[in-house]
């Protein structure tokens, strides 16, 4: 065993009697005006004051004054800390923390949101929307179409 564990060990041993002597019997081991390792007399332990009952629930409550409250002024909604418009926003899209990049939808490479829905901007390389209805809703068809494979049409 090394000096410096041996050191640690010293310093482990010396802490737990002081912390045992302290709160397990009540007694300082160090003098508070001469700093020095000292027993002094047990502190008195006093009884808990008579008034306080066991069985009464204590329930915490806060107040929070209504011109505290953060607010936002139309059409933005208040999501989280932030005045957001719910109705295009691709990360709050018609509702906080309804995120239209998560979604999957097979083919779609770039998602938006439009009148509170999310919306398909782009499709990933090789699909497209021949539907052609506009916006995309991410319930409708979308990108269907592998323009690599389908037949294309010239009017």
């Amino acid at each position: 065993m090394s000096a410096m564990h041996v050191v640690i060990a010293i310093a482990v041993i010396v802490l737990a009697v002081i912390f045992i002597a302290k709160f397990g019997f009540g007694m300082d081991l160090i003098s508070s005006s001469s700093g020095e390792m000292a027993i002094a007399k047990p502190r008195p332990v006093s009884p808990a004051p008579a008034t306080i009952q066991k069985d009464v629930a204590v329930r915490p409550s806060i107040s929070i004054r209504p011109d505290m409250l953060p607010s936002c002024d139309a059409p933005k909604t208040l999501c989280g800390d932030t005045c957001t418009d719910i109705q295009t926003n691709v990360n709050n899209c018609g509702a906080c923390g309804n995120d239209c990049t998560t979604r999957d939808v097979k083919n779609a490479a770039e998602f938006g949101c439009a009148n509170a829905k999310c919306t398909i901007l782009s499709c990933q390389p090789g699909y497209g929307d021949c539907m052609n209805k506009g916006t995309i809703d991410v319930n409708g068809d979308g990108c269907e179409t592998n323009l690599m494979t389908s037949e294309s049409w010239i009017y």
